[in-house]
């Protein structure tokens, strides 16, 4: 939950015309606090990444979308797992990636992630949940490679990948 101060979000208008956007999901349960009208309180939507705050009030926005951003917690890599003891140079070897903050579980929401090994893309992404990413390895050859996954533009690595 978060609060949003500003100067009136009016005390006399219908809740329902109070709408909070993070990105482009409404705010769960948005209310107005109850002795200053200056406080809107909003439970956040699932979601990743950074992404705009926009508030309309009885149809007028209220703040705009370009002057305030929500950060979701950043993604975390806790393992990296190769399917394969030998892996091929070739590539398409089954990686495992998991962690937290990845996403939300539901498969209705499009999250954008991208994971390289070194500097290059690894091939068959995809977000199983909010924990867990598979690819397969791209070709070449390396020892060491830092393994980069960029989830909503929220981008971490490390160089688990012995």
């Amino acid at each position: 939950m978060f609060v949003i101060v500003s100067f009136n979000f009016g005390q006399n208008i219908n809740p329902s015309s109070r709408i909070i956007l993070i990105g482009n999901n409404p705010c769960i349960n948005p209310s107005l606090d109850s002795n200053n009208s200056s406080r809107l309180f909003c439970t956040t939507p699932a979601g990743v990444g950074i992404q705009n705050i926009s508030i309309v009030i009885a149809n007028q926005p209220a703040i705009n979308s370009n002057d305030f951003s929500y950060i979701y917690d950043k993604p975390v890599i806790s393992s990296v797992v190769i399917s394969d003891l030998q892996p091929s140079t070739l590539g398409h070897t089954r990686i495992t990636i998991t962690g937290s903050n990845f996403g939300p579980s539901d498969p209705l929401i499009n999250v954008n992630v991208i994971v390289l090994i070194g500097s290059f893309l690894c091939l068959n992404v995809n977000r199983i949940s909010n924990s867990r990413i598979l690819c397969d390895s791209p070709p070449g050859q390396g020892f060491g490679l830092n393994v980069i996954v960029n989830i909503a533009g929220q981008v971490i690595y490390t160089n688990i990948l012995n």
